[in-house]
């Protein structure tokens, strides 16, 4: 039996067809593949030899001809825009007849016509407009940032997309129930309402902001919003569209930034305060060192002439008067030239050196040999540095500083043990001053740093307040760190770093 199209047409014509070069046919197997084509499908896509191009084209167009024939229509016919490779667009009348063979769907033949010339505008016209339509609701659906279509007039939601909904945490049909207030930060209602009510007096049609949105579980996010007033044509808002991207990682980033600035500044007036108080600590030093020293020496010059030529007059109590007189003397001439001292260490003074360390450390031991000896002192130097880098005067001191704090800050009848050991970091030298010492209650471990602040007694230990201080005024001008970690009783332990 003949297989017919539409009962009436035999294959053989078919065949005829598909050998024409001014008919652009194609044959469809019952599974809607093609398996066959006329010239003439080559001359409507301009191609020559490429199947393959053909084959692309045609899919175009293939999934329209496997819907209509999967629809039990025999025969129907649609237009269809299809860009050729060159990327010149054409529009093909597709006509598609079913091949029917007892009763049962068999294949199909499908034409196609080059009708560009002659597709009415309008057609065209609500071809395109499709086409955007299309690709706006594609953008709408996917797009990587929520967007709310709202009405202006009670501030209802209509429309959300996808992305929205997920930001929140409701279903479509949850949010479209709500207001754009209702899902709005308490605290940012009013910014909201602002924000809107100023773009209306000024006649702004698109205005931005930042706000908190609160999610379906009620947490909030803060979002960035823009917003496109949709007006009518006598200029009353019809619709808002606003699109919404979540910025709550870059605000909680700019919080952080702001409190680091608020920390720099305060830093920076701690600084300036430091910097007057050092300035102001210069001008103390001149001052001391001219016009308080001089008179000084003078009280202490007469003291010991009177008691060198009275002393022999004095009782028990006026020698003790005495006494208290020229001991005051030795220690305000004390505290004066460590105060000197340490008001001398300046930055425009550091002098920066490669140096031999032990031969630094030597003159250190050299300089406490004397002390050492009157306590029975055990002073251990493991091995340090050969060379390090800056001001060779500034760490002897600073060495010797901590070695004599471990020597005097002692038990009665303990033997004083110190050890002084560096580690290499790379990028600097670690050291530390070990002693058996009395040991610093961990509540002083910062503000032994501080000049003038002791934590003994002056009857007990000697000393001006001032020899830590210095210390940690050296190791800031070597770019360092000091700190310490001691316990009451157990010792103390002070580390230093040194750049290389």
């Amino acid at each position: 039996m003949n297989t017919l199209i539409n009962g009436a047409v035999e294959l053989p014509f078919v065949n005829t067809l598909l050998k024409s070069q001014n008919i652009a046919v194609m044959l469809m197997d019952s599974s809607m593949e093609m398996v066959d084509y006329s010239p003439g499908l080559k001359t409507l896509f301009r191609l020559e030899n490429d199947d393959l191009q053909l084959r692309n084209l045609l899919k175009v167009c293939q999934h329209k001809i496997i819907k209509k024939a999967g629809s039990g229509e025999t025969e129907c016919a649609s237009s269809r825009k299809i860009t050729l490779e060159d990327g010149s667009v054409i529009f093909v009348k597709i006509k598609i007849i079913g091949l029917i063979k007892d009763n049962s769907f068999n294949g199909a033949v499908v034409f196609l016509e080059d009708e560009t010339e002659h597709i009415d505008k309008h057609v065209l016209l609500e071809m395109k407009l499709n086409e955007q339509f299309d690709l706006m609701r594609k953008l709408y659906l996917e797009s990587p940032v929520g967007i709310f279509i709202i009405n202006s007039e009670n501030a209802r939601i209509l429309h959300a997309n996808p992305t929205i909904c997920s930001m929140l945490g409701y279903t479509e049909s949850e949010i479209r129930s709500r207001t754009a207030y209702d899902i709005t930060h308490p605290e940012d209602q009013g910014t909201h309402i602002g924000f809107y009510q100023e773009s209306l007096n000024n006649q702004m049609n698109i205005f931005q902001f930042r706000k908190r949105y609160l999610k379906k579980d009620g947490s909030p996010f803060w979002a960035h919003i823009s917003v496109s007033i949709i007006k009518d044509k006598y200029g009353s808002p019809l619709y808002d569209v606003a699109t919404i991207q979540e910025i709550t990682e870059v605000v909680e980033a700019q919080k952080k930034v702001e409190a680091q600035d608020q920390q720099l500044s305060t830093k920076n007036r701690e600084l300036e305060k430091y910097i007057d108080s050092n300035a102001q600590l210069q001008n103390f030093a001149y001052i001391a060192s001219h016009d308080m020293k001089a008179p000084l020496r003078m009280i202490g010059s007469f003291t010991q002439l009177l008691n060198h030529r009275l002393s022999k007059h004095f009782g028990e109590r006026e020698q003790e008067y005495m006494d208290y007189i020229l001991n005051g003397v030795r220690d305000m001439s004390q505290l004066i030239d460590s105060l000197l001292d340490y008001a001398k260490i300046k930055k425009e003074d550091h002098k920066m050196e490669a140096f031999n360390l032990h031969l630094a450390t030597e003159a250190v031991l050299r300089n406490l040999s004397k002390v050492a000896e009157d306590k029975g002192a055990e002073i251990q130097i493991e091995e340090l540095p050969v060379e390090i880098l800056g001001n060779k005067t500034q760490i002897i001191q600073l060495f010797q500083n901590l070695i004599a704090n471990g020597l005097k800050f002692q038990e009665e009848g303990n033997t004083p043990k110190v050890k002084v050991l560096s580690e290499d970091h790379n990028t600097h030298w670690l050291f530390k001053v070990i002693d058996n010492g009395i040991g610093i209650p961990k509540e002083h471990h910062e503000q032994i740093f501080e000049l003038f602040n002791r934590l003994n007694a002056k009857t007990t230990y000697e000393g001006s307040g001032i020899g830590l201080a210095y210390c940690k005024r050296v190791v800031d001008l070597h770019s360092g760190k000091i700190w310490v970690e001691s316990e009451l009783g157990n010792g103390t332990t002070f580390f230093f770093t040194i750049k290389k």
